[in-house]
């Protein structure tokens, strides 16, 4: 019963996804985040991931005791095998319903693109090369101001002043309109970041503490933009790509130049569908990078060559399995869309880009 209730719940909201937006994304979740972020910001450390090693320590004990109820009841194997059953099955379905009150039924809401009126048409040559010089060049000049008379990739600021500068930039952010009110918690470092770089992740959202938490291992230069996705999910936007745009947006308007780096950095997925398209007008682009944003490229592409491996690509799996639960019907392939809001944003300031 309890099973029925939370995917009747999804596909509830699924078929009224106006409904959904105006009463639970915008009408209950924040009053929700709030309640958690309440706690959470008490500590220092990641509620959620307490939360997760106690419910593993749990399953341990579980499995621990029936192995052991097994072992000296081997005659009734069937009704320990059938009660185990019933446990697993009444334990996940409560999850799914608290995961779908908490947080889950976000992904049901209508799409970003629909409500800021971008549309989902194909993206044209002309629309990514535009848009692919325009973040070249800022790429080059955010780089430039952040590094002024420095000649490494750290940023001078420190982790408390960066969640500030991004914090900043969400209350000053105007095309999403339901970002910036007040009372979140904050983003936390992730204990087990080690874990989370063997599995490719930079970071995660724990919808059962409301935490936005990040993988403090991965290069500087994409914390920023980490650190914003994860709290662009924390407010609501469940679907990766509309996580990754609010990213951007929050990123590129910021005052702190090294924070617009990290978004006009992390939005070069322009020129990867430009490549698509026209492998030589993407090269032609890539190549007015200026050498610092170059090593950084690098230093990204060699930190993560090595983890590699089977860890990495379990982690994408669960992943991509995580998301087509929750209808994003991409799968992992849900980050790249982000492109066609980047266009579709760019398509609506003339100014900036004035030939779209």
């Amino acid at each position: 019963m309890c099973l029925l209730t939370g995917i009747g719940l999804q596909q509830i909201a699924r078929l009224n996804a106006h409904l959904t937006e105006r009463y639970y994304s915008r009408g209950l979740y924040p009053y929700i985040v709030r309640a958690l972020s309440s706690v959470n910001r008490r500590v220092a450390f990641s509620l959620g991931e307490v939360l997760l090693l106690l419910a593993l320590g749990c399953v341990a004990a579980c499995l621990a005791w029936y192995a052991r109820q097994f072992y000296r009841q081997r005659a009734a194997w069937r009704s320990l095998l059938a009660s185990l059953g019933r446990r697993v099955v009444w334990t996940g379905s409560v999850g799914l319903i608290l995961f779908m009150l908490l947080f889950g039924l976000n992904y049901q809401r209508p799409s970003l693109a629909e409500t800021l009126g971008y549309g989902r048409g194909e993206t044209r040559e002309e629309e990514l090369e535009l848009v692919g010089r325009h973040i070249v060049a800022e790429i080059n000049q955010s780089y430039r101001e952040a590094h002024a008379g420095r000649s490494n990739s750290q940023s001078t600021l420190n982790r408390k002043q960066l969640v500030a500068a991004i914090e900043e930039a969400y209350r000053q952010q105007t095309t999403l309109a339901d970002v910036n009110p007040e009372g979140y918690g904050p983003p936390k470092p992730a204990y087990f970041s080690r874990i989370l770089t063997r599995l490719g992740i930079t970071g995660i959202y724990l919808p059962f503490s409301g935490e936005p938490n990040f993988n403090a291992e991965q290069p500087a230069f994409d914390l920023p933009f980490t650190i914003a996705h994860e709290m662009a999910h924390q407010r609501g936007y469940a679907r990766e790509d509309e996580a990754n745009f609010a990213a951007f947006l929050v990123c590129i308007s910021s005052a702190q130049p090294f924070v617009r780096y990290s978004g006009y950095l992390n939005a070069l997925d322009v020129l990867g569908a430009l490549w698509r398209i026209c492998p030589g007008c993407s090269r032609e682009i890539f190549n007015g990078l200026e050498d610092g944003p170059r090593a950084d490229l690098k230093a990204r592409s060699a930190f993560w060559s090595r983890y590699q491996g089977r860890t990495s690509l379990l982690g994408r799996r669960i992943n991509n399995v995580y998301l087509k639960a929750n209808r994003v019907k991409s799968g992992v392939k849900n980050y790249d869309d982000v492109v066609s809001l980047i266009v579709g944003y760019y398509r609506l300031r003339p100014v900036t880009v004035n030939s779209l």
